[in-house]
C-alpha cells in the first residue's frame, strides 16, 4: 500500500460523548485529502470503541487492555502510520473547515517549520491561551503559583508563559503548542524522536516541542486555522479524577524539568514549589477549621489534595510511579 499524505493519531480514553464528532468533522475538512486515520483507545469503559468499530468503519482501530498512558498510544499508531505529515489530535476537538488543509499548505510552504498549530477556542469561541505559548521555567511556575500571572495578564513579565499579552490573533513562530491538535512533518519525529512514553499524561507535548526547538525547527502557530476543543471533557470531572489529574500534572512537569533543565533545578523547583504549597495548605487548614458544616467536606477534600501535593513535591516518585490504569 502507498504511503499516504497525511496521518492523522487520536487517543481515547472514555470519549464516547465526542468521538464521534470529532471523526465526523475529520471526514469534512480532509475529504480531499489522502489520509488514513488511527484511533487508538486506552480502555475505555464507555462504548467508545463501539461507536468508531460501528460508525466509521474505515478508522483503525487499536484496542489496548490498559490505559497505557497518552504518549505511548500516539506512538503506538505513530509506529504504524505512513503519512508524511502527522497530526495528533485530542477526541474532543472539532476541526473547523480549512483548518487542516491551511495547516498543510503552510508546512509544505516552510520548509524551516517542523511542527504547526491552530488557534484552539472554547465552546463559546473564546481563545484557550495554551494553544501558543512560551515553555516554563521557575520563574513562570511562580507567577502561576501565586497568582501574579492571572492578576497581571496583560504583563509580560507575569504573563510570559501564556502570552497573555497577546490577543493570538495573529500568526507568529512560538515555543510550545497545545498537545489537543499538532500537525508535524514525519521528518520531525525521525529526526527527534517520538512522544516521551515516559510521560504517562501531561507536559509530553511540552517536552516534544522543547525537543523539536533543540534540533533546529521553528514552531508555528497560524491564526487563521482554528478548531474547538473541549479542554477536559474526554474525562469525567469529579472531585477524584481532579485530585490524581493534578498530582500526575506535578509529576509530569517534575519530570520535564529534571530531564530538560537537570536534576538541581528539579529539585530547586520542588523546593520552591513545596515552600509556596506549605503556605497554601496553613491557609486551607484555618479554612476548615472555620468552615460550618455544609463546607466542612469540601473544605476537607481541598486540604487532603494539598497534602497530597506537598507529599509528592517533598518525597522523590518511585520508578514505578507511571504504571497507572486509568485517569
Amino acid at each position: 500500500m502507498a504511503p499516504k499524505k497525511l496521518s492523522i493519531i487520536i487517543v481515547t480514553w472514555n470519549s464516547r460523548q465526542h468521538i464521534a464528532n470529532c471523526l465526523n468533522s475529520i471526514c469534512q475538512v480532509a475529504a480531499g485529502i489522502d489520509h488514513e486515520i488511527f484511533v487508538v483507545d486506552n480502555a475505555s469503559e464507555d462504548h467508545t470503541t463501539e461507536i468508531i468499530q460501528t460508525q466509521f468503519p474505515y478508522v483503525i482501530l487499536k484496542q489496548n487492555r490498559k490505559n497505557v498512558g497518552f504518549a505511548a498510544a500516539n506512538n503506538q499508531a505513530l509506529g504504524n502510520s505512513s503519512g508524511a505529515f502527522v497530526l495528533l489530535l485530542n477526541p474532543d476537538t472539532v476541526i473547523l473547515p480549512e483548518a487542516l488543509s491551511k495547516m498543510l499548505a503552510f508546512l509544505e510552504q516552510h520548509s524551516e517549520v517542523g511542527v504547526v498549530g491552530p488557534k484552539i477556542l472554547n465552546e463559546d469561541g473564546s481563545i484557550q491561551l495554551t494553544c501558543a505559548r512560551r515553555l516554563p521555567n521557575l520563574l513562570m511556575e511562580v507567577w502561576k503559583l501565586s497568582g501574579l500571572d492571572e492578576r497581571f495578564r496583560r504583563s509580560k513579565i507575569f504573563g510570559r508563559h501564556l502570552m497573555s499579552y497577546w490577543d493570538h490573533q495573529d500568526s507568529r513562530p512560538v515555543e510550545l503548542l497545545s498537545g489537543a491538535c499538532m500537525l508535524m512533518r514525519r521528518e520531525v519525529i525521525q529526526r527527534c524522536g517520538p512522544l516521551d512514553d515516559r510521560f504517562f499524561f501531561m507536559y509530553e507535548d511540552v517536552e516534544f516541542c522543547h525537543r523539536v526547538l533543540q534540533n533546529g525547527y521553528k514552531i508555528y502557530y497560524l491564526a487563521d486555522a482554528a478548531i474547538k476543543h473541549l479542554e477536559g471533557r474526554s474525562r469525567t470531572i469529579n472531585l477524584d479524577t481532579l485530585y490524581r489529574t493534578t498530582l500526575y500534572n506535578y509529576q509530569s512537569m517534575m519530570q520535564y524539568y529534571e530531564l530538560t533543565r537537570g536534576k538541581a533545578y528539579a529539585l530547586l523547583l520542588r523546593a520552591v514549589l513545596g515552600a509556596g504549597r506549605g503556605l497554601l495548605l496553613v491557609k486551607q487548614l484555618f479554612r476548615w477549621i472555620l468552615a460550618n458544616r455544609q463546607q466542612r467536606p469540601s473544605a476537607k477534600q481541598k486540604l487532603n489534595l494539598y497534602c497530597a501535593i506537598l507529599k509528592h513535591l517533598i518525597i522523590l516518585p518511585r520508578q514505578n510511579d507511571h504504571d497507572r490504569e486509568d485517569l
